[in-house]
């Protein structure tokens, strides 16, 4: 590194590359986005989605039903008026995340 620093063209200040750097990366996020959120509204991508969502399911119901602390603290939401079971809500709330979808499009 020279130790020079890199000024903006067009204001002529310093240029911070951190804010450079997390804009490109707000960027490609953004971009990701968009692309899954195309994947999700596909016929293939519905059909991936839901082999997903039943797979972990079974997978994070499998879990909770063979860990004596999560089957205790599934029993204790259970006790106190959760009617969803846990390994839908949990698959439900990950689809949420990855995907910009609403609740009513997510199925489970």
């Amino acid at each position: 590194m020279d130790g020079s620093v890199k000024v903006d063209i067009e204001t002529g200040r310093p240029v911070d590359e951190k804010k450079v750097f997390d804009k490109n990366q707000e960027q490609k996020r953004l971009e990701e986005t968009a692309r899954l959120a195309d994947i999700s509204r596909s016929e293939a991508g519905n059909i991936l989605i839901d082999l997903i969502r039943l797979k972990l399911t079974a997978k994070i119901d499998e879990f909770i039903n063979n860990d004596s602390e999560c089957k205790a603290y599934n029993e204790m939401l259970k006790g106190i008026g959760s009617k969803e079971a846990s390994g839908k809500r949990a698959v439900k709330s990950l689809l949420k995340k990855h995907f910009p979808i609403s609740d009513h499009e997510i199925v489970v």
